[in-house]
């Protein structure tokens, strides 16, 4: 395999995509090179959805998350 070098491609320290639903965003960013993601619940939200994680491994709420 040929490894190549790219030039000029932007890179990211996060991707957030606001709103996912009501009142939650989802936080995607690098980790030791592995990917991670957090859901970032904003105070209060109007839940019209319910919310459920299949095959989680933990998973921790960050009360000095922004």
């Amino acid at each position: 395999m040929t490894r190549r070098l790219l030039r000029g491609v932007p890179n990211y320290a996060q991707v957030r995509y606001s709103r996912i639903y009501s009142g939650t965003d989802l936080v995607f960013y690098g980790n030791g090179g592995a990917l991670e993601h957090d859901f970032v619940l904003q105070p209060k939200p109007i839940l019209s959805h319910r919310f459920q994680l299949d095959g989680a491994e933990s998973v921790t709420l960050d009360e000095n998350a922004i």
